[in-house]
């Protein structure tokens, strides 16, 4: 796997779960990769989201992810949470808009 490490390009972490995800970055950091994930969800996110609140907050997440497509992040995949049959709003726009840039992100097993 090609990891970028720090001082070089930024790397973001994409997929299901936090509890996944945190580790996958810090495992990356460990490793000298500059690693971070979208940290947007402590005031934004909550389980009774209005459908407004819901589009905010998807609108924000895409906003992230174009800045650091835009600035030539190092993308990862995690992948979808383990016996988990729809994919979480969040990660399909994520992986919705790399596909319609024709971006593959590089897998991240192991999470």
């Amino acid at each position: 796997m090609g990891l970028k490490r720090c001082g070089q390009t930024e790397a973001i972490v994409l997929g299901e779960k936090m509890e996944r995800i945190k580790p996958a970055v810090r495992d990356l950091q460990s490793r000298g990769v500059s690693a971070r994930w979208y940290q947007a969800w402590g005031k934004n996110f909550h389980p009774n989201m209005t459908p407004a609140e819901l589009d905010a907050a998807l609108a924000r997440n895409e906003r992230w992810l174009m800045s650091k497509i835009k600035n030539g992040a190092v993308i990862y995949d995690i992948g979808p949470e383990p016996g988990r049959t729809n994919p979480s709003v969040f990660y399909a726009l994520e992986k919705s808009t790399l596909a319609k840039l024709g971006i593959v992100p590089i897998p991240l097993p192991g999470y």
